[in-house]
């Protein structure tokens, strides 16, 4: 039967060619789910056409969506520039569970560039393996050899080593293909003050480098190399840092389903929480006591929390789609964009396939590591974030993380949450549909989480440099409140209300504990914040749009999208002692509202707690504030409806023409 698969894959091989790299190399999607056939089949000019015209023909059967995610996963690898200093281009690929920024080579090229090292510096280079080598040749038991050379007027350093190709039982180091890149770092303190040219050559032999081996490796045996045209790694951009400059941190944990714990004590929600980290951090750090988040996913939170839009104002956040259907607006600017003008290294780590790819998140992002599962040992935890700032130690870094450990299933036995003890009366409170304990508990190790990444930092004396934001996406969905795609008021106050804690760096406001006690957004205040810490300026576009007056006029807003139904949209405008909320029957396609199909109003009292309670009919006229809210409301759809026009995103099918 063996002997029958490698037949089969020789002749598939042979008789479909490959027509170009592809994006996705050792990729979830793809590598991990489809065959030999398939994969070539989609990596195959002429067979894209031909499927894409059958797509279209039957496209009213389910198989056209098979076919147009397929045709989107295999895509070609796109390129990011021309990158005159290494003279190769820079493509965004997707090795594992990585997205960076590489070139391409061959084992028949040699990567050349040169630095000018004016003072201690080190460069980092990660390498990954493109699928394109193993479907061709057996190398399965290779080692990948990596050969460097520093050459300066007066000094030259050669450096060699290498890799096993897939795990090894005694290699120097345990590599899984299908996870993350190998990273590396090259001194070039011995240089300083001259120029240096850097040669980088990479062989695939068939030996191993074992740390035991059994005899003593003959260094004059000749071994076999591969040697081949074909592009078959990538070399992610090599970047210059500065062990000794004074380097900052911004570190942006967004936290899954997290209604504001302060909030949840203060309405009795559920027994006491403990919670001694994140109150120990309040006492230098800046405390939205009303905070909301603008979304009640996490789908269009992710463009939110990155670009400090409003959900209308991007409009992405239709869960009935396919990653496909929607391409975002390159005229809207994120976050580690604006940062990269102080120099910052940007780097995200999340769970989730929201997180995708290529939806189009990552522009400017230096890494972005995305797995499916909360559970997987790669996951976003408090040990991935130490490593990471670890890693990132020497460069100023915008650390963007999304925990989960508050989303339903709330509980596992699984991966690297495990073991866990879980208490036996607010399961059985659970049981009976009253889950505000068993989040409790998950809150107090959210709390831990937190707490050993503080903890880490004061101890390395890197806390007082480093900025950090805590929030939420969005807060719990919890029956009996939340109902699935049938809730007309999906922002209620639990829903909506997430915590937003900012300590900045010291040298920005010298750790002074403060309280903001008004109606708060915490996607944008953060973005804001975020920006004004290093100086930047905001996008031109916000002149123009409500966050330009929410401070001032105290309100904020919140928003649901194609929710409940395809054509909704709603909203919710919560000023210092009122809220309304409207869901609207809305034209996506022009982008205008036909009707109101539902409304609330709420009032809030002295405490900012929202009478949710009462089932009496409030008498709009005899509130002073109503009109303000509701002129204010108007405006506010007006201007994301005037925004949104003017920032359209790609739509199927203009999204799979692009990559043909």
């Amino acid at each position: 039967m063996l002997f029958l698969k490698k037949i089969f894959k020789s002749l598939i091989v042979n008789i479909i060619p490959y027509s170009y790299v592809k994006r996705r190399h050792f990729h979830q999607s793809s590598f991990q789910k489809d065959g030999i056939l398939i994969m070539r089949v989609f990596n195959n000019n002429l067979l894209r056409y031909l499927l894409y015209f059958l797509a279209n023909l039957f496209s009213k059967f389910r198989v056209s969506s098979s076919i147009y995610y397929r045709l989107y996963i295999y895509q070609k690898a796109p390129s990011i520039k021309k990158n005159n200093k290494y003279n190769h281009t820079l493509y965004e690929v997707d090795c594992g569970i990585e997205t960076r920024k590489a070139m391409f080579l061959s084992t028949n090229e040699i990567l050349k560039f040169q630095v000018k090292a004016d003072r201690k510096q080190s460069i980092w280079v990660g390498f990954a393996f493109l699928e394109n080598y193993f479907q061709k040749y057996n190398i399965a038991n290779n080692d990948l050899e990596i050969l460097i050379n520093l050459k300066s007027q007066n000094k030259n350093k050669d450096l060699k080593f290498s890799f096993p190709v897939d795990i090894k039982k005694h290699g120097l180091a345990y590599i899984e293909k299908e996870k993350n890149w190998m990273d590396i770092s090259i001194n070039l303190d011995e240089f300083i003050d001259s120029q240096v040219e850097i040669s980088m050559k990479f062989e695939f032999i068939d030996k191993s480098f074992l740390m035991f081996p059994k005899k003593k490796p003959d260094q004059k045996l000749k071994h076999k190399k591969l040697k081949t045209n074909l592009k078959g790694m990538a070399i992610s951009n090599p970047i210059i840092f500065f062990p000794e400059k004074k380097n900052e941190r911004i570190i942006y944990l967004c936290c899954e389903s997290l209604t504001d714990p302060f909030f949840f004590e203060k309405i009795n929600l559920s027994k006491k929480i403990n919670l001694p980290n994140i109150k120990k951090i309040l006492s230098d750090s800046t405390h939205y006591k009303r905070s909301y988040s603008f979304c009640d996913s996490t789908l269009p939170n992710i463009i939110s929390t990155l670009s400090g839009l409003s959900p209308l104002q991007h409009g992405f956040g239709n869960y009935r789609n396919d990653l496909f259907h929607l391409e975002l607006n390159e005229k809207i600017k994120f976050l580690p964009e604006l940062l990269k003008k102080k120099e910052f290294i940007n780097a995200a780590y999340t769970c989730g396939g929201r997180f995708d790819s290529l939806y189009g998140y990552t522009n400017s992002f230096d890494i972005w590591s995305t797995v499916i599962k909360p559970v997987d040992n790669n996951a976003p935890s408090s040990n991935k974030i130490i490593n990471a700032i670890n890693f990132f130690k020497d460069q100023n870094i915008f650390l963007y993380t999304h925990f989960d450990r508050l989303h339903g299933p709330m509980l596992n036995n699984l991966g690297l949450q495990s073991p866990m003890m879980w208490s036996g009366e607010s399961l059985s409170e659970a049981f009976a549909y009253k889950f505000n304990n068993l989040y409790a508990d998950r809150l107090e190790i959210l709390d831990d989480e937190i707490g050993k990444i503080i903890n880490y930092l004061k101890s390395k004396n890197l806390y007082d440099e480093t900025t950090l934001v805590i929030n939420g996406d969005h807060g719990a969905a919890l029956p009996p409140e939340w109902k699935m795609h049938i809730l007309k008021y999906p922002l209620y106050e639990t829903h909506s209300r997430v915590p937003l804690i900012i300590k900045h760096k010291k040298s920005f406001d010298n750790h002074q504990e403060r309280v903001v006690d008004e109606p708060t957004s915490s996607q944008y205040e953060s973005f804001y914040q975020i920006l004004k810490s290093q100086n930047l300026d905001l996008p031109y576009y916000f002149e123009n749009l409500f966050q330009s007056r929410m401070k001032k006029s105290k309100f904020t807003v919140s928003e649901t999208i194609f929710n409940p139904k395809n054509n909704n949209y709603g909203i919710a405008l919560t000023a210092q002692n009122l809220k309304l909320y409207r869901l609207f029957n809305f034209d996506w396609e022009n982008i205008k509202i036909k009707n109101v199909e539902f409304e609330k109003l709420f009032t809030i009292n002295n405490d900012g707690i929202v009478n949710e309670g009462t089932d009496k009919t409030i008498d709009y006229k005899k509130l002073d504030a109503y009109e303000d809210v509701n002129l204010e409301m108007e405006k506010i759809i007006k201007e994301n409806n005037l925004f949104r026009k003017n920032h359209l995103h790609k739509n199927l099918k203009e999204t799979i023409q692009q990559i043909l």
